[in-house]
């Protein structure tokens, strides 16, 4: 999965064996319009892994990631050429490499399926750290020390069973938590899917609206919240009623319950707060 060494650069670096194929890159550039022709100073390959090796060691200025070309191919990259190949192509561009880095790393490892589930859709988010120096731009949390760090927010939607990264979005750390992105998986979801996600995603209007596009969800639940059956309107005891209604190994039940104020899957529910 990995190598260790190019020997055309003089500092070392570990990168992702697809990062060596020129086909597979050039084509993830040509679907963003980052590459229109070929090139010859400035490759995808080349780009792609002077940025991560500046990145890698602390040194992602425009000078370093052109020095850094410049050892790849043994020509010499001035820094304002590089700044005109940085634009909106070259970030969707960097996208796409990172989801396929997701898809090989990540996605053989994990693609499973469920009967009657077309598709699981796991949807996360991870913080990713940045150079104090950059705190004004992309402020992040308050240490203990009450210094400001650096942070981005990379919000993801992954699929399952066939593989894929769905979506890749980079935020401010504070701008898009999970509960402001709980919303964002609608209008990826179909009919049949399943909808995976953690406490900070609970929405209960979202929740409702996946359910009306006939899908399904799976997601951890605040104890806080009172559950009720909807029939008798009895507060939910989970230990009690499976002993009752099944008591055997391998035994199963169903029943529609009311969360809060909210009840999942009626088209006329009232969300709660």
């Amino acid at each position: 999965m990995f190598w260790v060494k190019n020997s055309s650069l003089s500092k070392r670096s570990i990168i992702p064996s697809f990062l060596s194929s020129d086909s597979i890159l050039n084509r993830l550039a040509r679907r963003t319009g980052w590459m229109k022709r070929a090139a010859r100073s400035i490759t995808p390959r080349y780009f792609v892994n002077s940025f991560l090796l500046a990145a890698a060691e602390g040194e992602a200025s425009f000078r370093e990631v052109a020095s850094n070309i410049g050892l790849h191919n043994n020509d010499t990259v001035s820094k304002q050429a590089l700044w005109e190949r940085t634009g909106a192509e070259a970030v969707d561009f960097f996208k796409r490499v990172l989801s396929k880095l997701i898809n090989d790393a990540v996605m053989p490892e994990t693609r499973c399926k469920i009967s009657g589930v077309r598709r699981i859709l796991l949807q996360d988010s991870s913080v990713l750290p940045l150079d104090r120096s950059l705190a004004e731009v992309f402020p992040g949390s308050i240490n203990q020390n009450k210094k400001l760090s650096a942070g981005l927010r990379l919000q993801a939607v992954f699929d399952l069973v066939n593989g894929e990264s769905l979506s890749l979005e980079f935020h401010g750390y504070r701008e898009r938590t999970d509960l402001a992105a709980s919303g964002d998986i609608l209008s990826l979801i179909k009919k049949g899917d399943l909808v995976v996600r953690d406490l900070g995603y609970l929405v209960g209007k979202v929740l409702n609206e996946i359910g009306r596009k006939e899908c399904f969800f799976l997601s951890r639940h605040i104890n806080q919240r009172v559950v009720t059956l909807q029939k008798t309107k009895e507060r939910l005891d989970l230990a009690k009623y499976l002993s009752r209604h099944a008591a055997q190994t391998g035994d199963t039940v169903e029943c529609e319950v009311l969360v809060g104020s909210c009840l999942l899957y009626t088209s006329d529910a009232a969300d709660e707060e």
